[in-house]
């Protein structure tokens, strides 16, 4: 009996090798996916969709970050120009896909700290820029109201990711 057992198990053991080693293939057959498709410029603060911000009421610029980043495979072997801008038609098109009703920041409220900028050659992203948002007098932010400030890439050397071409600030200011 222990025998018979012991021999049925090892039986069992061989068959379940043998199936382990036809169901294995060597071949792994994937669709065409070009890593060029994959290579694009985008902005990380758009990853998230609106950056909802609210600030303070001081004399002091405010600082917030921007910037352009490389996403794919490998790294850059060139250097990429970026360049960014604001637009009312950004706004329009954000409260139209929204249903909202917010104002563009006014250029006197906030400074890019460049308009231009380079992911240079074995790098993946730009040096980090920042937008200056002044709140306080003269240029005093009113805070009943609820500003947009999109900033997009507007002119890459490289391929833009559409969906990440554009982050969209959402600004409030607390009233002191």
């Amino acid at each position: 009996m222990m025998k018979q057992l012991l021999i049925y198990r090892i039986i069992a053991a061989c068959l379940i090798c043998v199936v382990a080693l036809f169901a294995c293939k060597d071949e792994v057959n994937l669709p065409d996916q070009p890593l060029a498709d994959y290579a694009q410029i985008y902005m990380p603060q758009a990853v998230n969709g609106p950056v909802n911000k609210t600030l303070t009421r001081i004399d002091e610029p405010q600082l917030l970050i921007y910037g352009a980043d490389f996403g794919g495979q490998d790294y850059p072997t060139t250097d990429i120009s970026v360049t960014f801008s604001v637009s009312q038609a950004s706004v329009d098109s954000f409260n139209v896909a929204n249903n909202t009703n917010y104002v563009l920041l006014p250029a006197s409220k906030y400074k890019l700290s460049a308009e231009t900028a380079v992911i240079p050659s074995g790098k993946l992203a730009t040096d980090p820029l920042t937008i200056a948002i002044f709140t306080g007098e003269p240029n005093a932010m009113d805070p009943a109201t609820t500003y947009l400030l999109p900033i997009s890439i507007t002119e890459s050397s490289f391929q833009v990711n559409e969906k990440l071409r554009t982050t969209y600030f959402i600004l409030r200011v607390q009233s002191d």
